[in-house]
Formats: structure tokens, C-alpha cells, sequence
């Protein structure tokens, strides 16, 4: 899919609308894009159907997406896809434990059942804060 000045370009967000996409939509409201002849559309996550924006570009129903590092798998697995940009960001994931439970560190959480989203991102990005925490 090439990409020309004329047509437009759609670019999948990685949220629904928030603060970490006002940058997209200040450069559009402020015509930065319209400078440089380039028609975008910003399309915001949808929550009820979860997708990855990886695979909305493999798919080509977009044809950029902001995504977490696990993109860099998608990468490795021989997607079809290029990494524009790297701009790390702290995870907005938590983790919430009752405080009867006596877990005050992610070091309390070995030998514990943890119940995740079915998100895979965002399992994935928990899984590495676990193992960098040296928690199987």
C-alpha cells in the first residue's frame, strides 16, 4: 500500500481519545499536516472490539498505527511491518492487590495467581514486568 500527499492517510491510535494522542489531533486542528498536502484521519480504539493496531496495518485497513513495544514481536514473527518511531512512555498498567492480602511488592506476587485482561499487549507487557521482577 504506497501512500501519496493527495490521499488520505488513516492512522490507528493505540487508545480511544485521551491525552496521549493530543499531539495528532493538535498538528491536524492546527493544519500541520494540511501544510505538507497530507489528508489524515485519526481513528481512535474501538473498546467494545479490541484490535491491535499492528494488525489493522498487516490487515491494511490503516495505514500507520501507534502500538506498544510489542510490536517489536509482531517484527520478529515476519509481520509486514516498519518501525517509524520509538518514544517510550511508563506503562499505564497496575496492579491491585486487597490489603489483607499482605502484597506490598511485586516480589509478594511469587507463588500467587494473577488474573489478567485477555489483552494481549497488555499481558505481555505484565508478564515482562513480572519476569524483569524475577517472578516465573
Amino acid at each position: 500500500m504506497s501512500i501519496f500527499a493527495d490521499e488520505k492517510n488513516v492512522l490507528q491510535l493505540k487508545w480511544e481519545h485521551q491525552f496521549q494522542s493530543a499531539g495528532y489531533y493538535a498538528a491536524k486542528k492546527q493544519g500541520y499536516y494540511q501544510e505538507y498536502g497530507l489528508d489524515v484521519e485519526l481513528i481512535a480504539q474501538d473498546l467494545n472490539h479490541l484490535v491491535k493496531a499492528s494488525t489493522q496495518v498487516v490487515e491494511r485497513k490503516a495505514h500507520y498505527g501507534v502500538g506498544p513495544s510489542t510490536l517489536l514481536s509482531d517484527i520478529s514473527e515476519g509481520k509486514p511491518l516498519m518501525l517509524l518511531a520509538t518514544i517510550f512512555e511508563h506503562s499505564p498498567l497496575v496492579l491491585i492487590c486487597n490489603k489483607k492480602s499482605d502484597i506490598r511488592t511485586a516480589k509478594d506476587l511469587e507463588n500467587k495467581k494473577i488474573m489478567m485482561a485477555e489483552d494481549e499487549d497488555n499481558s505481555l507487557l505484565l508478564s515482562k514486568m513480572l519476569k524483569i521482577e524475577g517472578i516465573q
